[in-house]
């Protein structure tokens, strides 16, 4: 606690109490075990006491993985609901049956958790079969799983240039497609605009190998980055828009519109998958040599940067910005960054143990 403190009065963000060796990240055995037992009170019950209510949302969990026929969501609240409900009210009678339960009320927080649910995997149903009717993904790609409540970027409070940010926790509901190479493409469950997974697979399998190794997973959210109003803090830009990030996973926050638009915001995150979260390349004595160097060749030119978003930034989006470049249009980078260029190619012939043939 004194070093994160320490840190806040520096400007600096604390530590992270998720990856603390003291974070509690399940129920203890004996309450799981009793929840198990009492399921039927705890879901019959007209009035839940507290330790039950406050904790619903794990309490439903438990009830699924040894009940799984009660299909009990691990979403109790319902601030998302109405996605579903405009999206596919009138398409089933059983679900409208089941939203006119819901609507009427009179129900405890896990009763409504399981009317939640069975109407969410009817919803499920339904995005995965628009999704394959309108070419989105096709007989390549396979179902890898569904993802309620998963969460998508961490609540808390952000540090930036003294300035604390909070950030409100993202939660979605996602699908999950797996292409024929093993990655993953994610969509929220109801998302009415959404870009195509075959599009996205071919562009990723045009990278060079040491480049498409890191793409795990790619999701396409259709909304706000929670995270923005940190950003626009942190580079000083009123106007700062996230259209994709990476933290692990790429997030596009905006629809790429083309299957050349997305290669090129791809290359950017992929850039900063290679570079790492401490930034051990881009933060190299080599690479800021190497900005030096084609700084002194451009001397005679307005425009020094490889990109305006590169020099409103800094080094790290510099480098991602120059491997954007690199992949999507070699030969001119390689003429107007020199240095750049070379040290991509360096690093290129590092990462896959052979030398480019280019």
């Amino acid at each position: 606690m004194d070093a994160d403190d320490e840190a806040i009065l520096r400007g600096d963000e604390p530590s992270d109490p998720d990856t603390s060796e003291n974070a509690v990240t399940e129920l203890p055995e004996k309450f799981q075990q009793w929840v198990k037992d009492n399921t039927t009170r705890v879901v019959t019950a007209r009035s839940l006491p507290y330790f039950i209510s406050d904790n619903s949302e794990y309490v439903a969990d438990v009830i699924q993985s040894a009940y799984p026929s009660r299909v009990v969501s691990n979403l109790i609240a319902h601030q998302h609901f109405k996605d579903y409900i405009i999206d596919y009210r009138g398409r089933d009678e059983q679900f409208d049956k089941m939203l006119a339960q819901f609507v009427a009320g009179g129900m405890n927080d896990t009763e409504r958790a399981i009317l939640i649910r069975q109407m969410k995997q009817k919803c499920i149903g339904f995005t995965i079969a628009d999704l394959q009717k309108s070419g989105v993904v096709n007989g390549d790609f396979i179902v890898a799983k569904t993802e309620l409540n998963s969460v998508i970027v961490q609540g808390g409070t952000r540090w930036a240039k003294g300035k604390p940010i909070v950030v409100k926790e993202l939660k979605m509901d996602m699908i999950v497609f797996k292409d024929k190479y093993g990655k993953e493409f994610a969509y929220p469950i109801g998302s009415a605009q959404v870009f195509s997974a075959v599009d996205a697979s071919e562009a990723i399998h045009e990278f060079p190998p040491n480049l498409r190794k890191g793409i795990k997973r790619v999701s396409f959210m259709n909304r706000e980055n929670p995270l923005d109003p940190y950003w626009l803090i942190k580079y000083d830009n009123p106007e700062h828009i996230s259209m994709a990030t990476d933290g692990g996973t790429t997030h596009f926050w905006k629809t790429p519109g083309s299957k050349s638009s997305f290669k090129e915001f791809m290359a950017h995150e992929a850039g900063h998958i290679i570079d790492g979260d401490s930034y051990e390349i881009s933060s190299s004595a080599e690479w800021k040599e190497a900005i030096a160097k084609d700084n002194e060749f451009r001397a005679h030119l307005p425009h020094k940067g490889v990109s305006d978003y590169a020099e409103e930034t800094n080094i790290h989006e510099d480098f991602a910005e120059s491997m954007r470049r690199y992949i999507n249009g070699h030969s001119v980078f390689k003429f107007a960054f020199p240095n750049r260029a070379a040290f991509i190619r360096k690093m290129a012939q590092k990462l896959s143990g052979h030398t480019p043939k280019h």
